[in-house]
C-alpha cells in the first residue's frame, strides 16, 4: 500500500492495489478522500442560518401586516365563522417555521450557492410561492363547503408575491450581512 496525490479526489489518500483474475494486478482501488476539513462545514451552516433568520423575519413582517392590517376585513367578511376568534399561534408559528425552511431550502440556498440575481430568486420565490399557496387554496376550495372562489385567487396571489419578496430579500440581506 502506498501514499499518492488523488487528482481526481482533491487530497492524499491510501491507494491500494488489488489482485485481477489470475494473480495478476490492475488499476489502484479508488481512493477514499479525507474528510473535509471542519470549516466546510461551518460556513454553510452559518450562510445558511443568517438566510434562514433573513427570510423569517421578512416573511413574517409582511405577512403580518397583510393579515393583520390591510386583507383583515377581506378575509373576515368572506370566511365568516370559519374563523377562529383568535389564531392558534403555536400552528401558526409551526407553520411559518416550516415553511421558511422549504423557502430556504428550494429559493435561497440555492441562489446563494448558484449566485443567481435578484430577479432570477424572485422568480424562483415566486413560483415556489405559487405552488405551495395553490396546493392550500385549491384544496380548501376542492373540499370545503363555500369555499369562497376569491380568497382562492387572493391568497394564490399574495403567496405568490409574498414568498417573491422575502426569498429575495433573504438572499438580499445574507448577502450584505456575510459579504458575499
Amino acid at each position: 500500500m502506498g501514499w499518492g496525490l488523488d487528482t481526481g479526489r482533491g487530497g492524499f489518500a491510501a491507494k491500494r492495489p488489488s489482485p485481477a483474475i489470475g494473480g495478476a494486478l490492475h488499476s489502484p482501488e479508488p481512493a477514499r478522500p479525507l474528510p473535509p476539513p471542519l470549516t466546510d462545514w461551518i460556513v454553510p451552516m452559518t450562510r445558511n442560518l443568517v438566510a434562514y433568520l433573513s427570510t423569517v423575519v421578512v416573511f413574517l413582517a409582511i405577512d403580518m401586516v397583510w393579515l393583520g392590517v390591510v386583507a383583515r376585513e377581506f378575509y373576515k367578511s368572506r370566511l365568516g365563522d370559519l374563523l377562529l376568534a383568535q389564531p392558534n399561534w403555536g400552528v401558526a408559528l409551526g407553520f411559518y417555521a416550516l415553511y421558511v425552511v422549504g423557502v430556504v431550502l428550494f429559493v435561497v440556498a440555492p441562489a446563494l450557492t448558484a449566485g443567481w440575481s435578484l430577479a432570477t430568486t424572485a422568480l424562483w420565490g415566486a413560483a415556489f410561492g405559487f405552488f405551495a399557496y395553490a396546493t392550500y387554496d385549491l384544496t380548501n376550495l376542492a373540499t370545503i363547503r363555500n369555499w369562497p372562489v376569491s380568497i382562492t385567487f387572493v391568497d394564490l396571489a399574495w403567496g405568490t408575491v409574498l414568498t417573491a419578496v422575502s426569498a429575495t430579500a433573504g438572499v438580499w440581506l445574507t448577502r450584505k450581512f456575510l459579504g458575499l
